[in-house]
């Protein structure tokens, strides 16, 4: 029987699950208003993680290896380390 998690449920089944699982990494995964967790420039080495909903995306290439650097609706910027909500 396939487990699939919640992150996935949100995804085309169709695609690589290998994207899916890096979704983070991939624009097309992602769109204004999506709830998403951020990490900060400041907090990388920590891994300490920020929630909110985008307000504008500030990597414009459809991929990018260490995540989509987004800004939040409250201002914060960071790159996506997880989608919560598509």
């Amino acid at each position: 029987m396939l487990k699939i998690t919640p992150l996935l449920e949100t995804f085309d089944v169709h695609r690589r699950p290998k994207e899916q699982k890096d979704a983070h990494m991939y624009r097309r995964y992602m769109r204004k208003g999506s709830s998403v967790l951020i990490v900060q420039k400041p907090h990388q080495r920590t891994g300490e993680l920020t929630s909110g909903k985008i307000g504008a995306f500030l990597t414009n290439k459809p991929f990018h290896p260490r995540g989509i650097k987004v800004r939040l609706e409250d201002g914060t910027v960071g790159r996506v380390q997880k989608i919560i909500r598509y």
